[in-house]
Formats: C-alpha cells, structure tokens, sequence
C-alpha cells in the first residue's frame, strides 16, 4: 500500500473514478480532489466537521444507510457513490426540513446577499467642505425633478472639529433594513434602498441608524414646514406626509450622485469596492513598511 509523506494511502471508487488519498481524509475531501460536487451547508475546511446539517449525505455500497461526506473518513476499497435517486430524495427531505424551520424573508436575503460585493457610498473630505450647502440644495431638487420627495438626502453638520456633509453609509449589514417591518428598506445592487412608496413612518430605522443619516421629512396641511429653514427650496410641497428620507445614491441617474458633481471644491466623492480594497492594500503596506522601519532601528 502506497504511502505520502509517512501517510498510508487510501484507495477507493467514487461515482466510478478511482482515488487514491492519505488516510484520515474524509469522503467529501476525496470528493473534492476529483472535482464531485456534494452539497453542505455547515461544512467549513477551517473548523472540525461535525455533520450537523446533513446535506452531504452519500451512499457506500453494501452500507446499511448513507454517512454524511463531511466527518466520515475513507476506508480501504469502498465505492461511494454521491448522488442516486434515493439520495437525492434524502437531501431534498433535509432541505425542505431546515427551510420549514426559518422565516421565509431570512431565506430571500441569503439568496439575495450571497453574490453581493461590498457597497458604495459617498463620503466627504472635512478638509475641502467649504460648507456651503450646495450639495444639500442638489440633492432637493433632483430628487424632487424624479417626483421623489424635495428633501435633502444629506446634512451638512458643523461641529468644533470641523465641517462637512454626513449621508448613508449603505452598511454591509444595514440596521434600518433589518428593523424595518415593512421590508420598505432592502440591499440591493450594492446599496441600501428605500422604497418611500412602502415607508409607513414608524421610524424604527432612524433610531437604529448609527450615523443619524435617516431623518423624517414631510409638510402638513396648516402646520407649515417640518424643518422651515429649507422653505425656499419646498414652495408648495405640502401636505406630504412624514416619512424616512436617506441617501439613494442617486441611482436614477447616469451621472451619479448630483452632491459629487456639484461640489464647488470636491470635497465628496463616491467610493466603490474597489477603491476600498485598494485603500485596505495601501494601508498594510504601510504597515508593513512600519514594522520593518521599527525592527531595524532596534538592532
């Protein structure tokens, strides 16, 4: 019998191909070497297998009942194989088990969210905010030229340290979406949407946004303007309702974000994925550069 590194070597047939493989190693490993797919779910090569889930099931010929694939170690001459009619009926049963066991908006946002790159956002440089208000005035009016409501989506806020706008920061795993109970706020296309049409006013995601980046805008009939420091930009927008407000990104329009383009001094900017894994680069280059500089100047 072969041996790899001090390992005894394992032959045995999957699905009728022939493997040979260090001892120890489980069937879904093996199978995994001759490019067989078998499904599983709390399978993860960083932690112990422990075939909870059940999704890898396989059958061993001549064994009275499947083995999960994940924990169950090869054995000397064994054909497997990994997907027969009665197998497939057996995951098929588990799936249906474990879906039955979880809301059904929890199993559309793991389908929704699995292909999902990390989202933009746009942020500001407090060193060239001027704070002129511009890009809050954009904001109001393009929004309200696409018949959405005429508020600002972003606050230009002074503090002692300094000024500039703040706006959604379209969180990877956003609060507001997950409290909202009409699922009027959702993830998608790499952002964090709010549908106003379904925003019923109960301001659960204003009080979970951790930026303070949602704010509840609207006009009513004889009570004037909720905030009347913007009336000149609202002129006969009343009778409007309050409701959540925040960041869209400007997703109607092909240019971007209107508070980008108008900055007078460029002080927003939009910031995609990948920027954001170029900076992360940069900075560990930088550290490493750090370290080095540290080690050598204690010798």
């Amino acid at each position: 019998m072969e041996r790899q590194e001090g390992k005894k070597m394992i032959n045995l047939t999957i699905d009728g191909r022939q493997i040979s493989v260090p001892e120890g190693t489980t069937i879904l490993e093996a199978a995994k070497k001759l490019g067989i797919y078998i499904p599983a779910l709390c399978y993860h090569p960083l932690f112990r297998p422990l075939g909870y889930c059940r999704v890898c099931l396989v059958a061993i010929e001549g064994a009275a009942k499947p083995v999960t694939a994940c924990n169950t170690p090869v054995a000397e001459g064994i054909v497997v194989y990994t997907s027969t009619p009665e197998i497939e009926e057996w995951r098929k049963d588990i799936v249906k088990m474990l879906l039955s066991q979880r809301p059904v908006e929890c199993i559309r946002e793991v389908e929704r969210r699995e292909p999902q790159r990390l989202n933009r956002f746009v942020i500001a440089d407090p060193n060239r905010c001027l704070g002129c208000y511009t890009c809050m005035g954009s904001c109001v009016l393009i929004h309200n030229e696409q018949g959405l409501r005429p508020f600002p989506r972003l606050f230009v806020t002074q503090t002692a340290e300094g000024t500039m706008p703040i706006q959604c920061r379209h969180c990877e795993d956003a609060p507001c979406a997950r409290v909202c109970p009409v699922k009027a706020i959702e993830i998608r296309d790499n952002m964090v949407v709010l549908n106003e049409g379904l925003c019923i006013g109960c301001k659960m995601c204003a009080l979970v946004c951790p930026f303070g980046c949602i704010e509840f805008q609207g006009t009513l009939e004889g009570a004037g303007l909720i905030n009347p420091h913007l009336s000149p930009l609202l002129n006969g927008a009343v009778g409007q309702k309050p409701m959540a407000i925040k960041c869209d990104l400007c997703a109607f329009a092909d240019e971007g974000p209107a508070c980008v383009r108008v900055c007078p001094n460029g002080a927003l900017r939009v910031v995609e994925a990948e920027e954001m894994e170029r900076m992360s680069e940069l900075k560990r280059s930088a550290s490493v550069t750090e370290v080095v500089s540290i080690l050598r100047g204690g010798r």
